[in-house]
């Protein structure tokens, strides 16, 4: 993708979870759902690491869960380099929703998120790891 990328961080409910908010119409095209960055790709080396433990998008955005919420302070910097990297480069992982995982679709209210899988009728199915976003757990 040509031109300069926009993005930036947003926290979310879970501490553990931090959200890039961008536009990239490669996102965008293949939907919600988990992705699994290959460990060549930038984010995928985080993942690989250990430092990283789940990465999704939803509603075009970015988001990215570390093992532990005490390492943002340090990670953060790294995971923002890291996508933006990714996005630069067009990376295979932001077009390919992860095959273990169905699609999800994530509402909110003034107080909550809550995730409905559509292929499965709006039962969660697994996606309550999906992002630390599910209200089921």
């Amino acid at each position: 993708m040509t031109g300069v990328m926009r993005l930036h961080a947003e926290r979310t409910a879970d501490p553990r979870t931090v959200r890039w908010v961008v536009r990239h119409p490669t996102l965008t095209a293949a939907g919600d759902g988990r992705r699994s960055p290959d460990p060549s790709s930038a984010l995928g080396a985080l993942v690989a690491s250990g430092e990283i433990d789940e990465v999704c998008v939803v509603d075009g955005h970015v988001h990215v869960r570390a093992v532990d919420a005490a390492r943002w302070s340090t990670l953060a910097a790294a995971a923002h380099r890291a996508i933006t990297t990714d996005l630069a480069d067009d990376a295979a992982w932001l077009g390919l929703v992860s095959a273990d995982q169905h699609p999800v679709s994530i509402g909110s209210s003034s107080s909550s998120a809550r995730v409905t899988a559509p292929a499965t009728g709006g039962r969660c199915n697994g996606a309550s790891d999906a992002c630390g976003q599910c209200s089921r757990r």
